[in-house]
Parts: structure tokens; sequence; C-alpha cells
């Protein structure tokens, strides 16, 4: 907990910025399946309830690790396809769910979201449509997946996530 603290504290207690620059330092010259070898061990290896994440939620747990996954394999170009089952629960969490690690909720209130891939669809509002791993990481925050989003409420996601 000490050297977490510590760490965030660089970044001026933005878990965001923190995350995306340490994975990518941890990450750098990792392949796909490294990476993926690393949080199967993190989850099932070592005990996902432990140090600081005894203090998160379960479902934002899994949200958390979810996003951080698609923060490492972005950046370095690699392919990750999320199964379908946990891309369906991503999205309905990134809508329902207060989480204490990102303002999911908070940025996508208001807005429809249509993930293409899955056929997945929720809200009312202005459309933002796109792949669903896009939908939940824009949703978390991540500017780097509007790109991949179209329609009329990309723009108010962008400002939401951007402020």
């Amino acid at each position: 907990m000490p050297e977490t603290l510590a760490r965030l504290g660089r970044y001026a207690f933005n878990v965001t910025r923190a995350s995306f620059t340490e994975s990518k330092t941890m990450f750098a010259g990792k392949d796909a399946d490294e990476v993926r070898r690393f949080w199967d061990e993190v989850m099932v290896a070592r005990h996902p309830r432990s140090g600081i994440s005894r203090l998160i939620p379960a479902k934002s747990g899994f949200l958390d690790h979810l996003v951080h996954n698609q923060d490492i394999r972005r950046p370095t170009g690699k392919p990750r396809t999320i199964p379908e089952a946990r891309l369906h629960r991503a999205l309905q969490l990134v809508r329902a769910e207060a989480s204490p690690l990102f303002n999911s909720r908070r940025n996508v209130s208001g807005l429809k979201l249509l993930a293409s891939d899955i056929g997945w669809t929720a809200g009312d509002g202005p459309a933002v449509q796109g792949p669903g791993e896009a939908i939940v990481l824009a949703a978390a925050g991540r500017t780097a997946a509007l790109a991949d989003l179209d329609g009329d409420g990309v723009a108010m996601l962008r400002q939401r996530i951007s402020a």
C-alpha cells in the first residue's frame, strides 16, 4: 500500500494517468501472450483481493482489470479480443455501476450506447456506437478509444472525459 500511494503521488493521485504511464513502462517490449500470462497470474495464482484491491468492490475490480489490460494492449499494438460474455458484462457495468476507479456511469449518462460488434444496445439519448471494447474504454475515461467511436453522442462523451 505505501508503495502504491507513493507512485500515485508522483502523478498527483491521477489514477488514470499513473496507470497508463506505469503500465507502458512495466510491459514495454512484452508481447500479448506475456501480458496475458501476467494478468492470469495476478487474477488466478495470486489472490486478487489482497493489498489495495481489498478496498475495491469486486465488480469494480473486474472492470479495472479489463480496462488496464486494454490500456496495456492498445499502445503496444497487440491484438486482444475480449470474450463476448466478458465484454457484455463490462458494458453493463460502465452504464450501471458507480466505481471508485472510473466515472463511467456519469460519463455515459443520457447517451445511447451501441456495441456494433456484439449487438448490444442500452440507454437513451445521442448515440455512441462502435466496438464494445472502445465504448468500455471511453466510458472509463480513455480518450484514445474515442477515435473508434462515432455518433451524435461522441462529442458529449469526449467533453465529459476530457474535463
